[in-house]
């Protein structure tokens, strides 16, 4: 009876991941956009009584002397240039708003070349204020499932979801986030195939990508190959043969 006793004990403890739910298993993604929604055609355009611009149906605000040209689009963006000696371009760079991510603006180079008299145009491709999430979790040799969390954006996988999380459980729906000493440290309820995950001022909505599809959660986008071990030493031996040995005559 006492054996049997310890049997079941071990059978229902949660260290013991015989039964781990592996339905989870894959990578989850996300992103969230933060703009900037100004970007499109600058059309610049000298007047009798200065200088004009546009852009996505906004006009700005000229600053400048001489051949200096600055537009301020209020809530958009700053362009700030020079008049090349003929005439011909417009050179500086599209200064954008701080980024929500990183609290930095961001100056990106930009050409205006002529497009009529006293007109000059160029696109406005400014830096994009975007965070994204991976969540990988894998299968471990101890039957529990490991996750791994890939920020690309600034590097920030390690404190996502929360420091220490080593691996996750699930139950039904409910999905909980461990450390090495077997804590909760995050709590999410799975929705319909979607993993709401929650961050400080953002909230994520992770979905699974497909094992088959291009995902920057990988260096070259995709799992690395496995490697012919056997091929790769035949490699090896060939060329420690030399050149010579290598060449064979024509027949």
């Amino acid at each position: 009876m006492l054996r049997l006793a310890f049997v079941l004990v071990l059978t229902l403890s949660p260290s013991v991941a015989l039964c781990q739910d592996t339905s989870l298993v894959g990578v989850w993604y996300d992103k969230r956009w933060f703009g900037p929604e100004l970007r499109g055609e600058l059309l610049v355009h000298r007047t009798a009584t200065g200088w004009e611009a546009r852009i996505a149906g906004r006009d700005a605000e000229y600053r400048g002397a001489d051949d200096r040209i600055v537009f301020d689009f209020p809530s958009g963006g700053t362009f700030r240039g020079r008049l090349d000696a003929a005439k011909a371009r417009v050179v500086g760079h599209w200064i954008q708003l701080a980024t929500a991510i990183t609290g930095e603006r961001y100056a990106t180079p930009l050409a205006l070349v002529t497009c009529g008299k006293n007109c000059y145009s160029g696109p406005v491709v400014p830096l994009e204020d975007t965070y994204t999430v991976y969540l990988q979790v894998k299968a471990r040799s101890d039957g529990k499932l490991g996750v791994l969390v890939r920020n690309p954006e600034r590097n920030q996988g390690r404190f996502i979801p929360a420091p220490g999380t080593q691996y996750v459980v699930r139950r039904g729906d409910t999905v909980v986030f461990r450390n090495a000493r077997d804590s909760s440290v995050f709590t999410t309820v799975l929705q319909g195939g979607v993993l709401p995950v929650s961050l400080p001022g953002m909230g994520f909505d992770l979905a699974r990508t497909a094992p088959d599809s291009f995902t920057n959660f990988y260096a070259r986008g995709r799992p690395a190959s496995p490697v012919c071990v056997s091929c790769a030493a035949r490699t090896r031996r060939w060329l420690a043969r030399g050149p010579r040995a290598r060449c064979r005559p024509l027949t």
